[in-house]
């Protein structure tokens, strides 16, 4: 069987034989991809480039193939400033430091104030004993 193109050829248009196909009749599909639905702004992400001599390019990709459209569209240049740019990831770096800083130094004073109560006890305790030991002193002398 071979087919004959009558009309103009479409870019990533693809003939293909269905399985319904019998010998007697031979059934055929043709797909391009115009016959999708139109892409919608939810087919697409935003993605933003560094940020370079103080500009910076954002387009937007095409996510998936569900549909008929630019792969990459709405590409603008927009003004940035490169001094100072800290990134989502960055800021990420700098909390989870200082919630491990704010951490040692919790556990610092949890164990400087264990000990100074620990310390304190034990002069009551030392106290106690050179007293005792003082009155024992006494009784014993004449």
């Amino acid at each position: 069987v071979s087919t004959q193109s009558t009309g103009p050829e479409v870019k990533n248009s693809k003939l293909i034989e269905l399985s319904s196909s019998t010998k007697c009749a031979t059934h055929f599909e043709y797909s391009l991809p115009a016959a999708c639905r139109a892409c919608e702004a939810w087919d697409y992400k935003e993605v933003k480039s560094f940020c370079q001599n103080d500009v910076m390019t954002l387009k937007k990709i095409k996510i998936n193939n569900n549909c008929y459209g630019d792969d990459v569209k709405d590409i603008k240049e927009v003004a940035c400033s490169s001094s100072l740019q800290l990134s989502t990831t960055g800021i990420g770096i700098v909390v989870a430091i200082a919630v491990v800083v704010a951490a040692l130094l919790g556990a610092l004073i949890f164990v400087y104030l264990s000990n100074r109560k620990m310390e304190i006890e034990y002069e009551k305790l030392v106290s106690k004993k050179d007293d005792k030991e003082e009155k024992e002193m006494e009784d014993l002398s004449p």
